[in-house]
């Protein structure tokens, strides 16, 4: 419980340098259709009150990502989804700011 291992220092390591990007996806059950944007939580990437030109960005293309893995494979499972948006997303904003956070895509079904 007190010591932490490497694994886990690379990670805290790497979230002090470049952030922590949340994208929340709510998600029709039944057709598994975007019920809205994404919504994007940063901490510790950007400035959220300068930075909305670019949040907005993040999430069209976020949405773009889910919306063509879906329609190209409607089974596709979370886990293989999760990293086609985290690849995305991360060559994305090192594409725009040359900046790659951490990426944690979620998703809420109803």
């Amino acid at each position: 419980m007190g010591d932490v291992g490497d694994a886990v220092l690379k990670e805290r390591k790497l979230m002090s340098e470049s952030g922590v990007a949340i994208l929340l996806f709510k998600v029709n059950s039944k057709d598994r259709k975007l019920k809205s944007t994404p919504e994007f939580i940063s901490r510790g990437f950007i400035h959220v009150k300068d930075s909305q030109e670019l949040m907005n960005a993040i999430r069209r293309e976020s949405a773009k990502i889910y919306n063509e893995c879906v329609d190209r494979n409607p089974d596709i499972d979370q886990k293989t989804l999760r990293k086609m948006i985290n690849d995305g997303i991360k060559r994305f904003t090192d594409f725009k700011i040359k900046r790659v956070p951490v990426i944690i895509p979620l998703f809420v079904t109803s």
